[in-house]
């Protein structure tokens, strides 16, 4: 694990890593350069957020953007990255960003619902499935999930933005990472993911997040 050109690439052989080592990695990457590229690819997604996650914390390190892509490896075919723009300087308010997506959802898992819990045994077919029926009755849904199903919350948002599954087309509006209280101690916080899915939008890349999956693709 190196920072090359600005970029620090955690793969999933980086996985076994512990969060306070790439956390440390990230840091000393901004106080050198003041921003860092960091892309997480496929396993090594969720090592990624929480890292982030962590720096931020306890350090100026500020997520300015955030992107979920495939990236095409020869033989192995399209792999799932999750790809951060970080710096000491804050550019981008999440809180109103979120808050705006969600001014007008009915923010519950129900069957009116437009909230999709990732995790907790069920399959990404079955989860991909219940997608696609919310998508038939709402233009919006909002994909959680926290800890290591982060892995899987990628995988099925990218699937139903990308694998041209969908009848109309559906791409992300957004992605925030945040904390929150595990279940089984309030005392302790885990990494959580909120992916913002539209029905009827293209998902927005800019020059930066291209010219990056260009560099991994390399």
């Amino acid at each position: 694990m190196r920072i090359e050109n600005g970029v620090l690439v955690i793969r999933p052989a980086d996985a076994s890593l512990k969060i306070s080592e790439v956390a440390e990695k990230i840091i000393s990457g901004i106080m050198e350069a003041e921003e860092l590229d960091i892309v997480g690819v496929s396993n090594g997604i969720y090592l990624t957020c929480a890292s982030i996650n962590m720096a931020n914390d306890i350090a100026n390190v500020n997520v300015n953007e955030i992107c979920l892509d495939y990236v095409d490896v020869p033989v192995v075919g399209k792999i799932e990255t999750f790809s951060c723009r970080l710096s000491k300087k804050q550019i981008v308010d999440y809180k109103k960003l979120v808050a705006e997506e969600e001014a007008d959802m009915h923010l519950t898992t129900d069957r009116e619902g437009q909230v999709i819990s990732v995790g907790g045994g069920t399959s990404l077919d079955k989860l991909l499935t219940l997608c696609l029926l919310k998508f038939s009755r709402t233009g919006k849904l909002k994909i959680i999930a926290a800890g290591k199903a982060i892995n899987d919350a990628v995988s099925l948002s990218l699937k139903l933005t990308k694998g041209q599954i969908s009848k109309e087309a559906i791409g992300i509006g957004l992605v925030d990472l945040y904390s929150i209280e595990t279940r089984a101690d309030p005392t302790k916080r885990t990494t959580a993911i909120s992916i913002y899915l539209k029905k009827g939008f293209a998902t927005q890349y800019s020059k930066r997040h291209t010219d990056l999956i260009r560099k991994i693709k390399g």
